[in-house]
């Protein structure tokens, strides 16, 4: 987010203090490690939610049941901030 958002949109002081809010609420955070189809397939039946963030500089969504409803990062921000659904 520090990479895709100015800062003079979201100071990093405030982007650093909602992560933390957001890390206390519970979320779980993984880096650095591979998703394999059978580690995918396990998380996607253990949570609620599951967001993979790849880093890729381009969008590519991974093929499962339901990401047909699936939205890169980018392609959200942006959207997000030109205020369209």
């Amino acid at each position: 987010m520090t990479q895709a958002i100015p800062h003079e949109h979201l100071p990093d002081d405030i982007l650093q203090t909602e992560i933390r809010q957001i890390l206390d609420l519970g979320v779980k955070v993984e880096y650095n490690c591979d998703i394999t189809r059978k580690k995918f397939d396990n998380l996607y039946k253990s949570f609620d939610g599951l967001v993979i963030a790849i880093g890729a500089l381009k969008p590519r969504i991974p093929e499962f049941n339901g990401n047909e409803k699936a939205v890169s990062a980018l392609e959200y921000l942006t959207s997000s901030n030109n205020r369209q659904p």
